[in-house]
């Protein structure tokens, strides 16, 4: 595995985050905003033109919403680089007081072994879980083991050890991340409260993933032990943070909160618009209450719907389930401004791929042939990601890899095909398939059962 530390830059946040909580500095956890760059907002458009353009043609030019956790918009704060003066340039740390003292045993290594050798290794072991975990969801709502899931497995691990063998180049948590999801599905499919609620603190701490799961709690039959989980679990961990870092780290942090959240673009407005112009928030907010509500309703609505015992409800439940998750993160991938255009399939496709194929196994006709086929159409497009950005990246050096990437569609797949993809699916089991005992799932499951019998 190659790891270039130059570019890891997203990892320089998470140590810095373990180095302060290790030297007691919490008022230098966050960066300083530079005032020059926040003097004007009313000037400041979203940077769609970085997916187009050159971004060394845009220097100098401020049309656009700054990041804070970038060099360019902040400073890291004296103490901070007092105790950690490398990589200085890199990211600064912008998630919730909470993630850093998560992040602290990183502190009791050397930044160089971290980097080169632990991060690394963890984000290759959450691959292999979120694998084992994505098959493991298969076998439930199948019912028996079959050679499917084991397939599964291979696939997911076959994608991402290449991944791994070019490097995990930007030291993210995205692997972790990706593990937690499916391990959280699959916890819950299991009625293991306590472990999803770790697995959803984590997620909502390092990116708001999970966040929209937690109506899906209460509705019909509510998940209460899973709310007295999460209340503990937020009050130990603030406080905690509070008893060491004080009330004056969580100031700060909702100060620079709405510079963290201000749109940089990344969604499927940016793709639809993809020039200039300002955010359209009523646009975003309508369609997210349009569809989660669709989302609701139909887990509701199925929820809800007599099944008949002698035909395995408990398995017709686990697929409005995860119809349900699948289809709040889909959403979320496709709108939520959190979420960097690739890694939908690391939120989205792999973790529930399991589902997925079920749903098509179970389709009939047209839609056996669209799920079926658009799995296999992603894993192909995801898979050449690294291939054909290094081939434009060399074709076309006069624009970064990502631009050129942009512009030959690749991005806009990962961005909105593929979220609109999952989305269909889970839409179709919540809204459109009828929940009838005898149907096509019963018959099918039986029959796979007495092929295994």
């Amino acid at each position: 595995m190659v790891v270039n530390k130059a570019i890891a830059s997203d990892f320089w946040q998470y140590y810095a985050g373990a180095v302060v909580v290790r030297h007691g500095i919490w008022q230098a956890l966050y960066p300083i905003p530079k005032k020059e760059v926040y003097d004007q907002p009313s000037t400041f458009r979203p940077i769609y033109s970085t997916f187009l353009f050159n971004p060394a043609d845009l220097n100098g030019n401020r049309a656009y919403y700054p990041i804070v956790s970038e060099p360019k918009s902040s400073d890291c704060a004296p103490e901070l680089l007092t105790y950690f003066p490398e990589e200085a340039t890199h990211f600064r740390f912008i998630s919730p007081p909470p993630t850093a003292l998560l992040l602290a045993p990183l502190a009791l290594g050397s930044y160089d072994f971290d980097i080169l050798r632990l991060w690394p290794t963890l984000g290759l072991w959450s691959y292999f879980a979120m694998a084992l975990f994505s098959a493991r969801i298969h076998r439930l709502l199948r019912g028996s083991r079959s050679y499917t899931e084991g397939l599964i497995a291979l696939g997911v691990m076959a994608f991402f050890s290449y991944r791994c063998a070019i490097g995990l180049l930007d030291g993210n948590v995205t692997p972790m991340l990706s593990a937690l999801i499916a391990a959280a599905v699959y916890s819950l499919m299991c009625g293991r409260q306590f472990p999803f609620c770790c697995a959803l603190t984590l997620l909502v701490l390092f990116k708001m993933l999970g966040v929209m799961w937690l109506p899906l709690l209460l509705l019909n039959r509510a998940y209460w032990r899973s709310f007295v989980y999460l209340v503990i679990l937020a009050v130990v961990l603030n406080g905690a943070t509070l008893w060491l870092g004080g009330f004056a780290v969580y100031e700060k942090f909702f100060v620079l909160y709405p510079m963290i959240l201000i749109p940089v673009g990344k969604g499927l407005i940016a793709t639809i618009r993809n020039g200039f112009g300002f955010y359209p928030h009523l646009l975003y907010a309508s369609l997210n209450v349009l569809v989660l509500g669709l989302i609701y309703y139909g887990y509701v609505m199925k929820r809800s719907a007599p099944v008949s015992k002698a035909k395995q409800p408990e398995r017709e439940a686990w697929l409005i389930l995860v119809a349900a998750m699948a289809g709040v993160i889909s959403l979320f991938c496709l709108l939520n401004l959190s979420v960097w255009i690739s890694y939908s399939g690391n939120y989205l496709f792999f973790p529930f791929l399991g589902w997925i194929l079920l749903e098509g196994y179970l389709a009939r006709g047209f839609w056996r042939y669209l799920i079926l086929g658009g799995c296999v159409v992603s894993y192909v497009v995801m898979g050449s990601l690294w291939v054909v950005t290094g081939t434009l990246a060399h074709l076309f050096p006069q624009h970064d890899a990502v631009g050129a990437y942009f512009l030959f569609g690749f991005r806009p797949f990962c961005t909105v095909l593929l979220p609109v993809f999952v989305l269909i699916i889970a839409l179709r089991r919540l809204l459109l398939r009828p929940t009838t005992p005898g149907g096509p799932m019963d018959s099918k499951m039986e029959k796979s059962g007495a092929a295994e019998g």
